[in-house]
């Protein structure tokens, strides 16, 4: 996605979106010439880690799936998934979380 890094340190977010080009290499993530999304980049100055969402459609152009990748590798961590009725109403709306290893859960 090329997010360059600034040396402004005022700048401390970087975002970038693609309508028409695709960069992730995310299975049936296609370049989109409807004004649809297909990508998202985002740096932040904190880590410098690059991630990304990318988007698929259903025929209706309504959002399916949002797939993320971070540094390059997509873990699932983040990702999204939609289901609608024929009406076009959600009908579900999968999220998933990430997982810090660093963080010990609560027992309950």
């Amino acid at each position: 996605a090329n997010l360059q890094q600034s040396t402004d340190p005022l700048d401390l977010f970087a975002f970038k979106i693609n309508y028409t080009t695709t960069a992730t290499g995310i299975t049936d993530v296609n370049a989109l010439y409807n004004g649809n999304i297909a990508e998202t980049f985002w740096r932040t100055g904190s880590d410098n880690i690059e991630r990304a969402y990318g988007y698929q459609y259903d025929k209706l152009n309504r959002l399916k799936n949002a797939i993320y990748e971070k540094n390059g590798l997509t873990t699932n961590a983040y990702d999204e998934s939609l289901t609608y009725d024929r009406n076009g109403n959600i009908m579900s709306l999968k999220r998933k979380g990430d997982i810090d290893p660093q963080i010990q859960p609560i027992g309950i």
